[in-house]
């Protein structure tokens, strides 16, 4: 896979934090003991250090906010995560905000620091094994990155994010499975897809998710048309597009019907596109003649 590819795969990837995560997910399981005088005094703590971060969020959103003011804010910002840790290490949530805060700002490794040890507290939360494998995906480190993925996966296999980042990192490292032994293509294409699937099956309501499930069969090695095909019907049928949508959704169909060689449905479908950004019928008019010398 070329490096622009990979790229453009990893950014992807990492949309999908964006997309379908908040920014950070409360660790429902975990009861870590605060060592503030109460949990209500550490939660009161936590809401100011996040409205900090907001208005640092806010002024690097400026155009030509200057950088020493916006480096300056960071810094505060980063103190009083660090005090707050420090009177509370054992406190999660503390530690997934401040990685996420450094991640954003070009501190990778304290990122990296802050959710392994955030493993270490409390291995059965998810977003901590989603965040590491988003890191190790950018490092391309692959099969730690899948490792994390699908222990994110397992430990909650009822949240969309994570099976979607799943078939996201397995497209973006097909050649590096393969070449690697971790997967055969057959292997590969069938959990790809199933991650899709179950991203979809979840959040019925997502409609980025349904196109993303539907487009996975271009991806595989031996597509099947009829189950693609299938597929976008289903999306056809939805009374929630957007025109643009409905003419992106006629595009899938007729493709599949041209792989189907059913040409003549493709090209009824394909008519009915009224989106010039979505498709442009190709000009077959005749070329104008030379002029006479």
């Amino acid at each position: 896979m070329s490096r622009t590819r990979r790229g453009i795969t990893l950014f992807a990837l990492c949309l999908s934090t964006l997309l379908f995560q908040s920014a950070c997910r409360s660790p429902q399981d975990a009861t870590p003991e605060p060592q503030e005088d109460s949990v209500s005094l550490l939660d009161q703590k936590l809401l100011e250090v996040i409205e900090q971060e907001e208005r640092l969020e806010a002024a690097a959103a400026v155009p030509g906010a200057d950088t020493r003011d916006i480096q300056r804010l960071f810094h505060a910002v980063a103190r009083e995560y660090e005090g707050l840790i420090a009177r509370n290490p054992q406190h999660i949530e503390s530690k997934l905000l401040y990685g996420k805060l450094l991640s954003r700002y070009g501190d990778r490794e304290g990122a990296r620091l802050q959710f392994l040890i955030a493993a270490q507290i409390d291995p059965d939360i998810a977003v901590i094994h989603q965040q590491l494998s988003k890191y190790y995906a950018e490092e391309e480190d692959y099969t730690r990155a899948l490792a994390y993925a699908l222990n994110a996966v397992r430990i909650e296999p009822d949240t969309a994010a994570y099976h979607f980042g799943l078939g996201q990192l397995l497209l973006a490292f097909r050649d590096e499975f393969l070449a690697g032994g971790v997967f055969t293509r057959e292997q590969l294409d069938n959990e790809m897809l199933r991650s899709f699937s179950s991203a979809s099956s979840l959040e019925p309501d997502s409609l980025p998710l349904q196109f993303r499930y539907g487009e996975a069969y271009y991806d595989l090695e031996d597509p099947n048309w009829e189950i693609a095909l299938a597929r976008w019907n289903d999306l056809a049928a939805r009374d929630d597009l957007s025109l643009l949508q409905q003419d992106a959704v006629r595009v899938h169909q007729a493709r599949c019907l041209s792989e189907l060689g059913r040409y003549p449905e493709a090209e009824t479908l394909l008519n009915q596109v009224q989106s010039p950004s979505i498709y442009s019928p190709p000009d077959i008019s005749p070329a104008p003649a030379n002029p006479p010398n």
